[in-house]
């Protein structure tokens, strides 16, 4: 595994781009260098048999515990043979520039050369000989100058040899080179041996590598080289070639037989045959009278006069000095500064403008590019060249006088030169144009004018003006609002990796602006930028992990995450890694660690961190308890506005903690907290009205406060509410309300409502003995009871509450309770000794009637009349599990009880019948339903279709979607009316619209057969798919075969549906809900 795009090494210093190649020690990465802006080429150290990255962290292990030794042995001599190569000041030698551990392995950076190797430029037929030579002398005295360094480079061959943009050789790959001393005997190299086919001596096939240092093995190389270059053909292997296979091949290509000599002696097998050294190889091709040219002349030096016929001096051409100009470019850019700073030096003097530009640029960079850094220098030379029309010095002196380096800052001058430069098309200038006119600096702030520029500069490719232009789109500034264009050129940026756009880009994702909602997209997003060390991305890239937005919920990743962004100063962060050490969330809880983040945030005056802060000293915690720091910190929060911080201010005064007690302060802090929407300030605030605390006793003020409160779900504040209705305190009188208030606050478990509730349900109120019953039914505010809450049920319904009618009648039904005043317990115990021996039956019984208590009947019973009973003691354990119920009833049924069993059932239903016909008659839609039910399924009344299909229409007129669909089915299959496919379309299709996954599939196989409607295959489709979606299985699957005979995808195809067989499986339509 590699490390990925746009991630960053040394703290943001290099940014990676891309991986160049890998081989078996290391990696080779593309990178820029951010400040210069410029390519570099980084190898990292990983032995890919060896080493494992971990692919979050990116850290990389160093082999397993049997590996670890030699691992870190190679690692130890890659550095020292970078080391040794950064030592090496030579102009054909690939530059290291400097070396580094991190993430537990080692790196170089070397320049990086935009240029192909000689391998690429030969192809199959060879250079000429000219070129050939320049060459391959380039390379000897390369050779030349590392061997007086007693290193052998051991690897030379054509795709080890690259050229730059001035066709100079440059020397790469030292991976396998050795330096040796004499001293010693020690050696560098990863490789103990190297072998390139064709171009590698026999010596080096050695398993011990080349143990003394001789130039020999790099001649023999150099040879093999020039012979491919001559030729295009790859010499045979060292134990395969002959004199015979030299010669001939290169008379074939009309090589002179001196320079065949020369190859073929360089390439002799047995190592004192060959040249005694890489200088007796120049001199045997110098004495060879070739008219090789000598690039030197044309390529290398300074030239800046000539001598006329005179003897005078006499200037060279200016076609002359541009062409020595962008050689002494293309040494800048091959990090020659000594030889750029040269020359540039010389041709500006001459006056021409690129070359004082280039020498402005190196004043101005200073130590990085080998010069004395000087702003004042730079900017002479740039207005230089600026004023001779050179863009690109034109936009440096602009950015001098935006920042007054080496002048005087002047915005003014900054934007003139920027519109010079901008009107020649160069894109940073555009860009920094329209920053000035969005900021205002120097012109006159102009959105629209700076979207303009910005647009110039983002179509040239400029990734931080694309990155600009979305923010503009994304606020509506100088242009219409337009998220899906924000999207569009924050991606543009964001490719190219640029940090801000990347973040941006995941904003629009996670908030769905100009793109679908995407979590995972986000994250990815955040991440990329959060690699490059933007402390922004890096802090919502915590709040994913914390949440588990986008990626899996993970507290120390996001940790992890917060403490990258508040180690860099990010106050959000750093509140935020206080709240997770405070709270023990991927850390352990540690409430010091908490006080000393908070303390760093809220120093930063991040206002939620300086509330904290304050919990902190009032509560004691990570720190000694300090009212009077509390309310220092709480003061600061509350002033910027922090609604949580004005309430707790607010406490502080009503109490008196850390400041003089003033009720009057308490209510102007509540205040300012309550109109926030501070649920418990507006509860407070409402309480000082209503007793006239620190402000004038107010009841309807009161109220007002408490509602508002309430109304958000303070239970405190919903009983006050009820008791304020409750006494006409503020508000017309009206129990109702306050019953209504006393419920919400009951439900949520307040003891004063619940007892409330409970002296007005004992006073006969019924819709208190209702509530009461929803309260126990369901463990609202207190422990769940069926008994109490069909107790109470009972009562209210028997004074006509339909509701409470219609709840009770269900208790019934669903068997929940049964009441012991009308088949009692001791009823069927006494049955029971009319059916001694059946303990199972018994104890089924004894669990149907009031099941809160019947454990402890059971208990007495067993301890009783069934001493010893293993079935009743397995009873006593599964008693509370209703989903046996079924295997029990079938074991009773096969020992002759049945009989009873029904009884118990249908005289429960019996009760849920009277009680859904009370409540039914008086309009409830629920019992309705609930009686049509009982009617088309016979329970707990004779079996009656016409009965059913009446109840059912009165609760669908109502608009109840279950009965509508089996209204429907009724229709559909004539029971009870008369069959009308037409009408059980039309109930079809109001429950179907209310969502009703079945009613949608009924109403698409009436569309597909065109049963009641005009047959419509497209309709068919729409309602299976609503239904579908719902995760109604019969409609999927027929979804799915219409897709596999891709039937959906051309409603005339539809027609073909006849293939459908008969016997395809399908739900009975006449399915019914029974809720």
């Amino acid at each position: 595994m590699t490390l990925q795009q746009d991630y960053t090494l040394q703290d943001g210093k290099y940014r990676i781009l891309k991986v160049l190649g890998q081989g078996g020690f290391g990696i080779t990465y593309l990178a820029i260098q951010v400040r210069l802006d410029r390519k570099v080429a980084i190898k990292e150290f990983f032995m890919k048999d060896f080493c494992e990255r971990n692919e979050t962290t990116s850290q990389v292990t160093l082999g397993t515990a049997g590996s670890r030794e030699m691992v870190n042995s190679c690692r130890e001599k890659f550095l020292k043979e970078a080391k040794h190569i950064a030592k090496l000041d030579y102009p054909n030698i690939i530059r290291i520039i400097e070396d580094f551990d991190e993430n537990s392995t080692s790196y170089y950076v070397m320049e990086y050369i935009e240029g192909g190797s000689l391998e690429n430029k030969l192809g199959t037929t060879g250079l000429s000989m000219s070129d050939a030579t320049r060459y391959i002398l380039q390379v000897a005295e390369t050779l030349k100058y590392i061997h007086k360094k007693n290193i052998a480079h051991l690897d030379i061959k054509p795709s080890n040899i690259m050229l730059n943009g001035n066709d100079e050789i440059l020397l790469i790959d030292f991976g396998v080179s050795k330096q040796y001393d004499f001293s010693t005997g020690e050696q560098t190299s990863v490789f103990p041996v190297a072998i390139s086919s064709g171009y590698t001596p026999l010596e080096q096939y050695d398993p011990n590598g080349v143990k003394e240092f001789s130039p020999k093995p790099d001649i023999y190389s150099l040879g093999a080289t020039y012979f491919k270059l001559l030729t295009g053909i790859t010499p045979l292997k060292a134990s395969e070639i002959t004199k015979d296979f030299l010669q001939e091949n290169l008379k074939a290509k009309g090589v002179p037989t001196a320079v065949i000599s020369i190859i073929c002696k360089s390439m002799e097998k047995l190592q004192e045959n060959r040249f005694s050294d890489v200088s007796s190889f120049i001199e045997g091709l110098n004495s060879i009278s070739l008219q090789v040219a000598d690039s030197s002349d044309k390529k290398d030096g300074n030239i800046a006069y000539k001598q006329s016929e005179e003897g005078t001096a006499v200037m060279p051409s200016q076609e002359e000095i541009d062409n020595l100009v962008k050689c002494r470019i293309m040494d800048y850019n091959s990090w020659r500064y000594d030889r750029a700073f040269e020359g540039f030096s010389e041709y500006a003097k001459m006056g021409n403008a690129t070359a004082q530009y280039y020498l402005g640029k190196m004043y101005y960079l200073g130590e990085c590019v080998g010069v004395f850094q000087d702003y004042a220098i730079a900017a002479e030379w740039y207005r230089k060249s600026a004023e001779q029309g050179n863009a690109e010095a034109q936009y440096s002196l602009g950015s001098m006088y935006e920042n007054g380096e080496g002048v005087s800052k002047d915005l003014d001058k900054a934007v003139e030169w920027y519109r010079k430069s901008a009107e020649q098309g160069y894109a940073d200038a555009q860009y920094n144009l329209g920053i000035m006119y969005e900021k205002g600096k120097g012109v006159s702030q102009d959105y629209v004018k700076a979207v303009e520029w910005y647009r110039k500069s983002a179509e040239q490719g400029k990734a931080t003006a694309q990155g600009q232009l979305g923010y503009m789109y994304g606020q509506g500034r100088g242009i219409s609002q337009d998220y899906v264009k924000a999207v569009e050129w924050y991606r543009k940026s964001a490719e190219q990796g640029n940090v801000t756009a990347q973040y941006n880009l995941g904003i629009m994702y996670e908030n769905g602006r100009g793109v679908s909602q995407d979590y995972a997209k986000a994250a990815e997003w955040y991440r990329k930028s959060a690699g490059q060390g933007d402390a922004s991305a890096q802090y919502n890239l915590g709040i994913m992990y914390e949440n588990g937005k986008g990626v899996s919920q993970d507290y120390a990743k996001a940790v992890e995450w917060y403490r990258k962004s508040a180690e860099q100063g990010n106050a959000k962060a750093q509140c935020q890694l206080g709240y997770m050490y405070r709270n023990g969330l991927g850390v352990s809880q540690d409430y010091a660690k908490a006080v000393e983040w908070y303390r760093k945030s809220a120093e930063q005056g991040n206002a939620g961190a300086q509330c904290n802060l304050g919990y902190m000293y009032e509560n004691g915690r990570g720190i000694s308890q300090d009212y009077a720091k509390a309310v220092e910190w709480y003061r600061k929060s509350a002033e910027q506005g922090d609604a949580e911080a004005q309430y707790n201010l607010g406490y502080m005064y009503e109490n008196g903690r850390g400041i003089s007690q003033d009720n009057a302060k308490a209510v102007e802090w509540y205040r300012e907290s309550a109109e926030q929407g501070n649920m418990t300030a507006q509860y407070n605030l409402g309480y000082l009205y209503h007793y006239g605390r620190g402000v004038s006793q107010d009841y309807a003020k009161a109220v007002e406060w408490y509602r508002k409160s309430a109304e958000q779900g303070n239970m405190t504040a919903q009983y006050n509410l009820g008791e304020m209705y409750d006494n006409g305190m503020g508000v017309s009188q009206d129990y109702a309300k306050a019953a209504e208030w006393f419920r919400k606050s009951a439900e949520q478990g307040n003891a004063k409502a619940v007892e409330w509730y409970r002296k007005s349900a004992e006073q006969g109120d019924a819709d208190a003995q209702y509530n009461l019953g929803i309260m126990y039914e369901n463990g609202l505010g207190v422990s769940q009871d069926n008994a109490k809450a069909a107790e109470w049920y009972r009562k209210s319904a028997e004074q006509g509450n339909a509701d409470a009618q219609y709840n009770l009648g269900k208790m019934y039904e669903c068997r929940r309770v049964i009441s012991s005043g009308n088949i009692g317990i001791k009823e069927w115990f006494r049955k029971e000794e009319a059916n001694k021996g059946n303990a199972k039956i018994r104890l089924k019984l004894g669990e149907m009637f009031e099941p809160c208590k019947a454990a402890e009947k059971y208990k007495t019973f067993a301890e009783q009349r069934l001493k010893g009973n293993a079935n009743f003691r397995l009873k006593l354990d599964e008693m509370f599990e209703p989903c046996k119920a079924v295997e029990r009833y079938k074991k009773s049924a096969e020992q002759g009880l049945a009989t009873q069993k029904h009884d118990i059932f249908y005289y429960g239903y019996t009760i849920a019948v009277k009680w859904f016909q009370k409540s039914a008659e008086q309009g409830n839609v629920d019992a309705q339903y609930s009686l049509g039910i009982m009617y088309e399924q016979g329970r707990g009344i004779s079996q009656d279709f016409d009965k059913a299909a009446e109840w059912y229409r009165k609760s669908a007129e109502q608009g109840h979607a279950a009965a509508q669909y089996n209204l429907g089915v009724m229709y559909e299959q004539g029971r009870g009316i008369s069959q009308d496919y037409a009408k059980a379309v039309e109930w079809y299709r109001k429950s179907a619209e209310q969502g009703n996954a079945t009613a949608q599939y009924n109403l698409g196989v009436m569309y597909e057969q065109g049963r009641g409607i005009s047959q419509d295959y497209a309709k068919a489709v729409e309602w299976y798919r609503k239904s579908a979606e719902q995760g109604n299985a019969a409609a999927q699957s027929l979804l799915d075969k219409y897709n596999r005979f891709n039937l959906i995808d051309s409603i005339e195809k539809y027609k073909t549906l006849d293939w459908i067989s008969a016997d395809d499986s399908r739900p009975n339509v006449g399915v019914r809900f029974t809720f």
